[in-house]
């Protein structure tokens, strides 16, 4: 190539990224921190492996799993996350842990992981005697449980300085992500443990099953989380051909409030009160905490944006 063409092709270069940046002024500085999204659903499972450990299982709640799927790829792509996701075989509980470490590997201080699961959400008996309630909550992989303590333990080696949001549109599903402060709060709270398998007197006493936005209290934990749960660890999540409830409606506000040209007026707490009184007329709470001992300063953020 003669230089004369090298000339040519470094000045339309410089053209073409001056209109690009005056096109976009900000694209520079929001490349300063990333968002990892990890989005797994589960149409079906191997019900024999899960009837081993646990119950008889039913996958009609889960057949819309892979809207949801496509759902929450839609809201990762429209804001520039980088994303994986994991798919009913594809999403055994190996790979699903072993991707949330990959991505803790990978994020840097100020970046966003989002943690997204659509499936079955249980509970079983509690595995290391730290919970009052006397159950651990447990997301459904393909091939096997994978236990709260076990999001815990990966939130607090990998997540301490990033800014995490965590949905799991599954029965079963307020503490997921697991309440280790919980058991200190109990005693303080009554001076004395409930009796254990108790599950009345423990996890609905503290975390009732409806939303309570108006009195909202942070939970303090090493992390910081933004936590969506369909429905509380004693009840049962709607679901169908058309997705599970929660991300239905996640995805119906966003899109209206796109639609209306009004969605840089939302911060979580926003979106969550309004998931709230949608989730509510078809029966079904809510669960929406805050939690960490850093301020939570995403928390007024556009949802989902990367800043």
């Amino acid at each position: 190539m003669s230089f004369r063409k090298m000339e040519y092709w470094q000045y339309t270069t410089c053209f073409v990224l001056m209109l690009f940046y005056i096109a976009f002024p900000g694209w520079l500085y929001c490349q300063e921190h990333k968002a990892y999204s990890l989005i797994v659903g589960l149409t079906e499972i191997d019900a024999s492996a899960y009837a081993r450990k646990q119950k008889v299982y039913s996958s009609e709640a889960t057949k819309g799993a892979n809207l949801d799927i496509n759902r929450m790829k839609r809201i990762a792509i429209s804001n520039g996350h980088i994303f994986t996701s994991l798919c009913d075989r594809e999403a055994t509980r190996n790979r699903i842990l072993d991707a949330i470490i990959d991505i803790g590997k990978k994020v840097k201080k100020g970046d966003s992981f989002i943690f997204y699961f659509s499936g079955h959400g249980d509970f079983v008996n509690d595995i290391n005697g730290d919970e009052v309630s006397g159950f651990d909550q447990v997301m459904v992989a393909y091939n096997d449980f994978i236990v709260d303590d076990e999001i815990y333990a990966l939130l607090k080696r990998y997540f301490i300085q990033t800014d995490n949001i965590m949905i799991v549109d599954a029965c079963h599903s307020s503490t997921s992500w697991k309440y280790i402060s919980f058991h200190s709060d109990l005693k303080m709270g009554t001076g004395k443990v409930p009796e254990q398998g108790n599950i009345l007197n423990g996890l609905s006493r503290y975390l009732p099953e409806t939303c309570h936005l108006d009195t909202l209290k942070r939970i303090k934990e090493p992390f910081n989380l933004i936590y969506f749960g369909a429905t509380g660890d004693k009840s049962f999540a709607a679901g169908d051909l058309n997705g599970g409830l929660l991300t239905f409606y996640l995805s119906r506000i966003i899109d209206t409030a796109r639609y209306n040209n009004i969605w840089n007026q939302y911060s979580y707490r926003r979106l969550a009160k309004e998931l709230c009184n949608q989730m509510e007329t078809s029966g079904q709470n809510l669960q929406y905490q805050e939690i960490g001992i850093r301020e939570l300063n995403y928390i007024n953020n556009i949802p989902f944006k990367i800043y």
